[in-house]
Order: structure tokens, then sequence, then C-alpha cells
């Protein structure tokens, strides 16, 4: 396909699908937004999920772009594949501890504040991040926990704040 290729319906297409996923976006970040503020999730997921669905959006009005220019995707498909797998294998260990993360908040075994024991690390939590989580040992030490350790070992909670 060239450039000269393009006609008018095609770019006006382009135009109204390009608004129809800025819009929906918009609106379903929105009505998410609200359905989420009634449960006790915490703001950070919140914020996470919101932006993974208005990414989704774009993304699926990027590709419905493209099929109404009537190029064909197979290739750009398969090498996105072939590149996300790639990207999964060289990324693992951060997924895992990403997951873990979201996992720990979703459960909401422990929060900050709350003393735990996990392995031979014994603590305070001070932070529970989405790929780590710090604690203050009983000897002052502060210690920064992958949080894929919390969903593969067995954590002692001692005491709730």
């Amino acid at each position: 396909m060239q450039v000269s290729d393009v006609n008018v319906f095609q770019l006006a297409s382009a135009i109204i699908i390009l608004s129809v996923a800025y819009i929906s976006s918009k609106i379903l970040a929105r009505v998410l937004g609200k359905i989420l503020d009634d449960t006790s999730t915490p703001a950070s997921t919140k914020k996470g999920i919101i932006k993974t669905v208005k990414y989704g959006i774009y993304f699926a009005g990027f590709f419905a772009v493209i099929h109404a220019f009537d190029i064909d995707l197979t290739s750009l498909v398969v090498g996105l594949g072939v590149f996300s797998i790639a990207v999964s294998f060289a990324m693992n260990n951060l997924i895992q501890n990403l997951v873990s993360g979201i996992l720990i908040r979703a459960d909401g075994v422990f929060r900050v504040g709350d003393e735990i024991k996990v392995q031979n690390l014994e603590g305070r939590i001070l932070k529970v991040g989405m790929r780590s989580t710090l604690i203050e040992s009983v000897d002052g030490d502060l210690i920064v926990i992958p949080n894929i350790i919390f969903t593969t070992n067995p954590v002692t909670r001692k005491k709730r704040i």
C-alpha cells in the first residue's frame, strides 16, 4: 500500500475509530474507578487497573485503524507475539514480583505496620510495593524483600497494627 492509496473513507474511518477508542477509554475509566472505589483495593492498584484497561482500548483502536487501511496484520501480530515471548522470558522475575505484589494487596494477608516472619527474616512492614516489600528488622535494619518470597513461602503474621 502506498500513501496515495489512502482514500477519504479510510481517513474518516481512522478518525472515527480513534475518537471512539479515546471516548470509550475515558468513560470506562470513570465507571471502573467508581466500581473500584466501592472495594478495599489500594489506590495504586486501582490506578494500575484503570491504566491497563485504557491502554488495552487504545491498543484495540490502533489495530482497528490498521485494519481500516487494509494493512495485513498477520506478520505484525506474529512479530508482536515473538517479541512478547522474548520479553516475558527476559522479565520473568519482574513479572512474578509484580503479580505477587498484586496478590499480596488483594489478599490483605498483611499490611503496613504488621510484624511478620518469612523464611529467616522477621520485622515490621514499612511499605508494600508492587515489586518488593520493605521491612524493618528487630535489629533496626531495613530489608527489601522481593514480593515473590511472600507468595512462595509461609508467612507468619506476629502482630497486626
